[in-house]
């Protein structure tokens, strides 16, 4: 569980998390923190260039930035495990 700070987003609005899981085998949620409602955006188990494979990121491209901060949820499938649970904002780089 992560924050997204938008204020933080640079004009690339692109963030890259660091999970912990140690597998590509991850779903990323995302929720607008004051409405609940479900965000869409560009999601890549890769670095913040969205291109180099990782297994222990995810980088999120929001395209525009979103007028809220960002709940991101990520669950694990494979041997899921509770890795960062809790470090709200200490594993995100924005790019």
């Amino acid at each position: 569980l992560e924050t997204i700070a938008v204020g933080s987003l640079s004009t690339n609005k692109v963030c890259t998390i660091t999970h912990g899981f140690s597998t590509a085998d991850v779903t990323v949620q995302l929720f607008d923190m004051i409405t609940e409602a479900q965000v869409y955006a560009d999601t890549a188990r890769t670095a913040a260039d969205m291109s180099t494979a990782g297994t222990g990121v995810v980088s999120i491209d929001f395209g525009t930035t979103p007028p809220n901060d960002i709940r991101v949820v990520i669950t694990a499938h494979n041997g899921a495990t509770a890795a960062g649970a809790g470090t709200t904002g200490a594993d995100i780089a924005y790019s």
